[in-house]
């Protein structure tokens, strides 16, 4: 086409480089896709198989803590009649708590775990 030429009302006149632009938009749709697939995965909670192990080591804390009952029950027989000390009562005791606490961990861990993530401002600001 030359200076000064007649042209239809729909023909191009000249055509724009968009390569850059295209590349651009594909970068972000690529983003925009790997963000909500984190945002599910947030949503989502634990997978079953990591619920199944905390219930196995809860199963374990609990038996470990009725072990536990059962030597503090033995250990008061023994130290009313005078063979222990008090202080292998007392070791008893603190071990109980200890399994005691354990348990009341691993239940708590279970209820979160099968709970979906909880989202804050700052990490939804960072998955978008």
């Amino acid at each position: 086409m030359k200076r000064g030429d007649q042209v239809a009302a729909s023909t191009p006149l000249f055509a724009l480089e968009n390569q850059n632009e295209t590349a651009a938009r594909r970068e972000a749709e690529e983003r925009l896709r790997a963000a909500d697939a984190r945002l599910a995965n947030l949503q989502t909670g634990k997978r079953p198989p990591e619920i199944e192990t905390a219930a196995e080591q809860l199963q374990q804390a609990r038996a470990m803590r009725e072990l536990a009952t059962a030597n503090v029950q033995r250990q008061q027989k023994l130290f009313a009649s005078g063979f222990v000390s008090g202080a292998v009562l007392d070791d008893a005791r603190a071990q109980f708590k200890r399994e005691d606490a354990h348990v009341k961990e691993l239940e708590a861990a279970i209820t979160t775990a099968k709970m979906p993530a909880r989202l804050t401002r700052s990490s939804a600001r960072i998955a978008w």
